[in-house]
């Protein structure tokens, strides 16, 4: 946009170059002249996600990144609002649009982090429940998901526009997440949360590889270290690690993936938080590199995986013991 006639033709060239390459440049525009142009690559954050996402793959993702949300809010009369929600980086952009398209319902707006919010009752009665209902979550998020559910069909049914039906979505509401708030509770002193639904401690057979490749990229992280090391030739050594944390609640959950992948340990840490930690050369490069080379990750999260890979390939060459490598 607003660029001066005697470079437009070099913007324009340069645009092709993009198109080509699928490589993404930043330029200024006074460093152009009439023959060169200045240019430097960056990384290209969001990675290509066209073509049908697998639907375990979008559960997966839910699990990892999705919240199931009910607001009660009073404007005239008491109102409320039920949203089904994804918030990323601006970077995974792409990704968002592939779930928005998978569904084929809801919207995306962008401000300091990208949202893809359904929040029309219709919407998640069709879209969202019927795909939830038939691709599990298996997270502890699964509660929240059921108690959403139930609120969301007594909306449907006009229910919540009575007495009765209001006071019975604050007692769902209670148990959900972080419950209601002190003003809420004040104006509703009847609240009794309902009984949380109990969810199944995870095993095996409920892993789903492509739920976990879309698990991992939402929680997963790829990790490289290079530390001082006075013993080796290079002065450094370097390690890899693959890791996904949650909340304590889900230690079954990763116990699980333990088994299911065969390697790694389950530690716990600090802040009631929970690690599936891969530390060997040997199980990240046998194990977890050729199982999200089959299933892969998608989104930004993707490009870390890769070159967590290449550095995976120069360790086994050795290369990692040479200044270059």
């Amino acid at each position: 946009k607003n660029i001066d006639s005697e470079v437009d033709f070099q913007a324009q060239a340069m645009a092709q170059a993009m198109l080509l390459t699928k490589k993404t440049y930043i330029y200024n525009k006074s460093k152009l002249s009439n023959s060169i142009f200045f240019a430097r690559e960056v990384r290209n954050y969001s990675t290509s996600t066209r073509g049908k996402l697998d639907p375990d793959f979008v559960s997966g993702f839910i699990d990892a990144e999705a919240s199931f949300t009910t607001v009660v809010y009073y404007k005239n009369r008491w109102c409320v609002n039920s949203v089904f929600k994804i918030s990323l980086h601006v970077k995974d952009i792409e990704l968002l649009n592939s779930i928005q398209a998978f569904f084929g319902v809801g919207r995306i707006t962008v401000g300091n982090s990208v949202n893809y919010r359904v929040e029309s009752i219709s919407d998640l009665v069709n879209y969202i429940i019927p795909h939830l209902d038939k691709y599990p979550l298996i997270s502890k998020k699964n509660a929240d998901y059921e108690l959403f559910k139930r609120i969301v069909h007594i909306m449907k049914d006009k229910l919540h526009l009575t007495e009765e039906g209001l006071q019975e979505i604050i007692n769902l509401k209670a148990s959900m997440n972080n419950g209601v708030t002190e003003e809420l509770l004040a104006e509703f002193p009847s609240t009794t949360p309902v009984e949380r639904p109990l969810v199944k401690e995870s095993v095996v057979t409920d892993i789903r590889p492509n739920w976990l490749a879309g698990f991992t990229s939402g929680d997963g992280c790829f990790y490289v270290y290079v530390e001082k090391n006075s013993k080796l030739h290079t002065g450094y050594r370097v390690k890899l690690r693959f890791n996904i944390c949650q909340h304590s609640r889900d230690k079954s959950l990763l116990e699980c993936i333990n088994s299911y992948l065969n390697c790694g340990n389950v530690l716990e840490a600090s802040r009631g938080e929970i690690n599936f930690d891969v530390h060997k050369f040997s199980e990240n490069y046998e194990k977890i590199s050729p199982f999200f080379s089959l299933y892969p990750i998608i989104g930004v999260k993707a490009l870390d995986f890769q070159d967590w890979k290449s550095v995976a390939e120069i360790i086994k060459s050795k290369g990692h013991l040479t200044k270059e490598g």
